[in-house]
């Protein structure tokens, strides 16, 4: 298993793709939780090799997609809040839902302060992921997830100009799909920041101190969150 030059990307080798056909919706959450200490053995993007990159803030893409609701959402939709955006699909075998719970656990550990950020699923596969199954898929981890998708041109125009990239890969099977791992982080007013990675094997403490920052505040050295009920 390879990583993909020039992007951060994830091809899927035979066994994942046995996986991919025996989940089901229902099944996700659980998938998540069985692979997510398997995963960091045979994913090819470790933790420290993506940490969170900064860059000089610029204006995010236009875009304008459907949520889970059936809801039109643009960039002025998010533009109230700082955006955490991660690209995936929902038949993806591993690191879309084990990256999706990792995101719902910081979510849990920010406590009411979660509410502050919209957390954001993007659709790569939009042949697939309809609303209906969307709204199924993100509910799953944390009902406040902003599941999103549009036609390809629509979501390959947002994924460019954030600078993430996806692509459909053949199988015998049908088709999986390559996509960048990385979260994108956005802070208000839809400003591009930085990219950083919360998945599987992430740096909770680090990933906290971002999502802190990203609303105005600091988590000191050797605190611990704020009470948020079933945190992990």
């Amino acid at each position: 298993m390879t990583r993909q030059a020039g992007s951060i990307g994830v091809l899927w080798g035979p066994t994942f793709r046995t996986v991919s056909r025996i989940v089901g919706g229902g099944a996700v959450l659980a998938l998540a939780l069985l692979l997510a200490h398997a995963v960091a053995g045979v994913r090819r993007v470790e933790a420290a090799e993506v940490p969170a990159r900064p860059v000089a803030e610029r204006e995010g893409p236009a875009f304008s997609l459907t949520d889970q609701y059936g809801r039109r959402v643009t960039e002025a939709t998010l533009a109230d809040k700082p955006v955490v955006l991660h690209f995936g699909f929902t038949s993806c075998p591993a690191i879309c839902p084990t990256t999706l719970f990792e995101v719902a656990a910081r979510m849990r550990e920010l406590g009411p302060l979660a509410d502050e950020i919209h957390f954001v699923f993007v659709t790569a596969d939009p042949e697939r992921d309809t609303p209906e199954i969307l709204k199924s898929f993100a509910a799953s981890f944390d009902e406040r997830i902003i599941a999103l998708s549009g036609d390809v041109a629509q979501t390959a125009a947002l994924a460019k100009g954030l600078g993430a990239s996806f692509a459909k890969v053949p199988t015998p099977d049908g088709y999986t799909i390559d996509h960048s791992v990385n979260g994108f982080l956005l802070s208000r007013g839809w400003k591009l920041g930085r990219q950083m990675y919360l998945g599987a094997d992430s740096r909770a403490d680090h990933a906290l101190a971002a999502l802190y920052g990203m609303i105005g505040q600091k988590l000191l050295s050797g605190s611990p969150p704020p009470p948020a009920g079933n945190a992990r």
